[in-house]
């Protein structure tokens, strides 16, 4: 299985500077920019609820599905009866059935890099189509492969704590152009009180995405693109380094596909 499982305890600390509150600002302006009077949102690859949760605050109806048993059990922990209305599922983003159509489908902090074949993306895109209501949205961020091969990073370490543990994780980074997939071996060393607590290796697979293959595979799916821009800079343009770029789509007209 490709996906944070064995770290999920540790992914809030991991990711303890993520900005949930200013990227649901971005996500609300897109909505405004776009017309779209969103109800329901569809959170797809939600993690451990990050933005589900600051959206379910704002008054949204939100389901996040991610395919992490243990990311979910955490998202479900961190819930309040302050938090609105908000579910969490278990499932792969090709196989989700929910019975259930959305205004937004939203898939955050490049979930979709996990598709490693044409025929999951397929999967998923179609699998979205059918959960978004006549005109719904699909916004996605997703890693740009122009700015991945020419400026990625082979090794990295990063140290992160809080008042109990302190984290040491080491990113070895290959990447295979030809097949367009980007191999990330984690190494996790869990400090605490000056002993190692935990050591384990987490192993990743992302593809790599094109912006032409992007959108010819999003509209084949069903979806007209609107927008393409650097993440979370709704009015600017992307370039060949932007590394983090935001892809907004509308259904099309279910009737003249």
């Amino acid at each position: 299985m490709n996906g944070y499982h064995k770290c999920a305890k540790y992914y809030d600390l991991i990711y303890y500077d993520k900005d949930y509150a200013k990227e649901c600002n971005f996500l609300e302006e897109i909505f405004t920019k776009f017309s779209q009077k969103s109800v329901s949102i569809l959170d797809l690859g939600c993690g451990t609820g990050g933005h589900a949760i600051h959206l379910a605050k704002r008054g949204y109806d939100i389901t996040g599905v991610d395919i992490s048993k243990k990311m979910i059990e955490v998202a479900k922990s961190k819930i309040t009866q302050r938090d609105g209305k908000i579910e969490f599922f278990v499932s792969p983003m090709q196989e989700f059935g929910l019975n259930k159509k959305f205004d937004v489908c939203i898939s955050m902090f490049t979930s979709i890099n996990y598709l490693l074949s044409y025929n999951d993306v397929k999967r998923t895109f179609t699998n979205i189509r059918s959960h978004l209501k006549e005109k719904g949205l699909f916004i996605f961020d997703c890693w740009n492969g122009i700015a991945v091969m020419k400026s990625y990073l082979p090794v990295r370490v990063k140290v992160y704590r809080d008042e109990k543990d302190e984290i040491i994780r080491i990113s070895e980074t290959k990447v295979n152009e030809l097949k367009q997939l980007c191999e990330v071996k984690w190494t996790y060393i869990v400090i605490q009180k000056n002993k190692v607590k935990d050591y384990f290796n987490e192993l990743l697979r992302l593809r790599i995405f094109f912006l032409e293959e992007l959108c010819y595979l999003l509209d084949i799916c069903g979806f007209r693109v609107l927008k393409i821009c650097p993440f979370m800079k709704i009015d600017k343009e992307i370039y060949e380094d932007t590394w983090d770029i935001t892809l907004i789509t509308e259904l099309k007209d279910r009737h003249n596909d």
